[in-house]
């Protein structure tokens, strides 16, 4: 799972809503490098639609597991050049 927990982000913005109706934001981690922006989703929005997705780490942070929401994590430039289907995973 990739740390999904809205208590490890800063700088978030709503960008989009998913093919399959999940809130996508762009997003830097608190403490890191803040060179790199991310778009994904919210570990506490996604936890009570589907719980199965979403495991909690030994700190106490949620991770979404992106495979089974049909999503991966993709830095905003990604989302950028490619566009916004670069955080779908095709079937």
């Amino acid at each position: 799972g990739a740390p999904s927990d809205i208590r490890l982000k800063t700088n978030i913005e709503a960008l989009s809503i998913s093919r399959e109706g999940y809130n996508l934001y762009k997003f830097q981690y608190i403490g890191k490098d803040n060179r790199n922006t991310y778009v994904g989703v919210m570990a506490q929005d996604i936890i009570s639609s589907r719980p199965e997705a979403v495991i909690q780490n030994e700190s106490g942070f949620y991770m979404v597991r992106y495979d089974q929401l049909g999503l991966k994590m993709v830095t905003l430039d990604q989302w950028i050049s490619e566009g916004p289907d670069s955080v779908e995973l095709l079937h």
